[in-house]
C-alpha cells in the first residue's frame, strides 16, 4: 500500500528492542534513541507494544500503524520526537550517538552537581546503531569524545545486517566497527546472533555490568 517502510531494519532489530524495553525501568532511564530513521515501524510498535501511546490514534493499535504510515495526517517515514515517549527525531543518518552522548553527559553532569543526594542509579541512556547509519563519520566522533569524557551511562546497540536502502554496507565502507570502537576505548560486546534471544540476553546482561 505505502510502497516504501524499510521492513528490514524493524524486522532485525526487533528483538533486542523488545527485549531491551522489558530490561529497563521508564522511570528512571531513558527511552532508546534510533539512530537510523529506517527502524520508523520498530519504533511506532513498541510504543503499541509497552503501552506508551497515550492519546494518540495513530498507536493506538498495529492496525493503526499500519494504516497512517506515511499519510498526510498520520505518523512521518522517519521516526519523530514527541510520538508516544520517542525523545530524539532522526533524520540525516549519523546523529544518534552524538545525541545520546550528550543525553548521558548530561545527566552525569546534573547528579554530579545536585545540591542533594539521589539514591537512584544514573539513568541508562541506550541508543541503537544501523551499519548503514555507522558509515557517517560523526560517529566514530562521538565514539572517541564518549570514551574522553568516561560517560559510563551510555550504551550503543549495533544493528548491524549488512543491508541497507542501496547497496550492502560492507562493500561501501570495509570497516570493523567493533575493533574501531575497541581501539577508541570501548567495551565491546559481539552477538552472532541478534535474533537469538539468549544471546541477546546475555549481551544485555555482561553490557549493564559495565554501567558505572
Amino acid at each position: 500500500k505505502h510502497k516504501s517502510g524499510h521492513p528490514g531494519g524493524p524486522l532485525s532489530a526487533f528483538t533486542f528492542a523488545y527485549m531491551l524495553g522489558q530490561a529497563r525501568n521508564p522511570a528512571i532511564d531513558q527511552p532508546l534513541r534510533m539512530s537510523a530513521g529506517h527502524l520508523s515501524l520498530l519504533a511506532y510498535g513498541l510504543q503499541w507494544l509497552f503501552g506508551r501511546e497515550g492519546t494518540d490514534k495513530r498507536l493506538a493499535s498495529p492496525q493503526a500503524i499500519i494504516e497512517t504510515f506515511r499519510t498526510p495526517d498520520g505518523l512521518p517515514g522517519h521516526i519523530e520526537a514527541g510520538i508516544g515517549d520517542i525523545p530524539f527525531g532522526t533524520g540525516p543518518l549519523g546523529k544518534g550517538v552524538s545525541n545520546a552522548l550528550g543525553a548521558a553527559f548530561g545527566l552525569q553532569y546534573l547528579r554530579k552537581h545536585s545540591p542533594t543526594p539521589n539514591p537512584n542509579p544514573i539513568p541508562i541512556v541506550d541508543v541503537l546503531l544501523a551499519d548503514g547509519d555507522a558509515e557517517e563519520g560523526q560517529v566514530m566522533e562521538a565514539f572517541r569524545l564518549a570514551s574522553r569524557l568516561r560517560v559510563d551511562n551510555l550504551i550503543v546497540h549495533g544493528d548491524f545486517n549488512d543491508i541497507q536502502l542501496s547497496g550492502i554496507p560492507s562493500k561501501t565502507v570495509a570497516a570493523d566497527f567493533a575493533a574501531i570502537a575497541h581501539a577508541a576505548g570501548w567495551h565491546v560486546i559481539e552477538v552472532q546472533n541478534g535474533n537469538d534471544p539468549a544471546q541477546v540476553k546475555a549481551a544485555l546482561e555482561q553490557a549493564n555490568g559495565l554501567l558505572g
